[in-house]
């Protein structure tokens, strides 16, 4: 896997999750924009995975402090686990929208407001079922 090697006095090494081009020691195995790069410290530790990007000033972004791949099973588990923490919901606010029968799907209203967060619960439910 393609990934940076960052100096020692670098951001992340502190907890900082981006890696600004200031920060980078040096490139190795040639990665292209968006690709999923390992990032090491200066003694070859691996400090995470990140999400490339050669042209912004950020050129790093991790998403993972261990070596982890971008696929359908990490979104599955990062999405549960988010819905599941506590807190999670606490700060959604959710509405029952009556339904007479008489609008159709474009046409619900204004009283649809919060029912994104209602929608996102019953999604978070069937991922749920599904087991992170």
């Amino acid at each position: 896997m393609a990934g940076i090697v960052v100096k020692p006095r670098a951001r992340i090494l502190h907890g900082h999750d981006w890696v600004f081009s200031s920060e980078v020691l040096k490139v190795f195995g040639k990665p292209a924009d968006g690709d999923v790069i390992s990032l090491k410290d200066g003694k070859d530790r691996l400090i995470g995975s990140a999400i490339y990007n050669s042209k912004s000033q950020i050129v790093a972004r991790r998403f993972s402090r261990q070596k982890q791949q971008l696929d359908l099973d990490f979104f599955k588990r990062r999405i549960a686990q988010a819905a599941f923490h506590p807190g999670a919901l606490r700060s959604l606010r959710f509405l029952e929208v009556p339904f007479d029968g008489r609008r159709g799907a474009g046409e619900l209203g204004p009283e649809l407001t919060g029912a994104v967060p209602l929608l996102l619960r019953v999604r978070l439910r069937v991922l749920a079922a599904d087991g992170p």
